[in-house]
């Protein structure tokens, strides 16, 4: 994992898809933020969107199917199949391989990738979380 400069206090680690199989978009961590607290996550892994493809994602960036980027993901904006965050069910957040942020609201913090339909992606990412 990278390393961005954060002190947290906690720690944890989390496999997307949860389980091994790719049902459901977004994952609870079960982590409570408060409002202001600092998030460190970073994330190793790659994923074929489709199972059907050839085409591999690691967790910062595919755009290499036009139709996956207009149609399957939450934000056309984010790259399809990034990993992807909010808190609370609030407003999503772009984190790839890595991001620190500071939390805007207080919250469950969800993890999940940029595609509302995973049931056909193949692969796995790793994720740290520390806080």
């Amino acid at each position: 994992m990278t390393g961005l400069a954060c002190h947290p206090k906690n720690q944890r680690i989390i496999t997307i898809p949860e389980g091994g199989t790719w049902s459901v978009s977004w994952i609870d961590t079960g982590i409570e933020l408060r409002k202001g607290q600092t998030v460190l996550i970073d994330a190793t892994g790659s994923v074929r969107p489709s199972s059907a493809s050839d085409i591999s994602a690691g967790p910062d960036v595919t755009t290499e199917v036009q139709v996956w980027q207009d149609s399957y993901s939450f934000r056309s904006d984010f790259p399809h199949e990034a990993i992807i965050a909010r808190i609370g069910g609030g407003e999503i957040l772009l984190i790839g391989s890595g991001q620190q942020f500071d939390a805007l609201t207080a919250g469950t913090l969800e993890l999940g990738v940029n595609d509302t339909d995973p049931g056909n992606n193949a692969g796995s990412f790793e994720v740290e979380i520390s806080w």
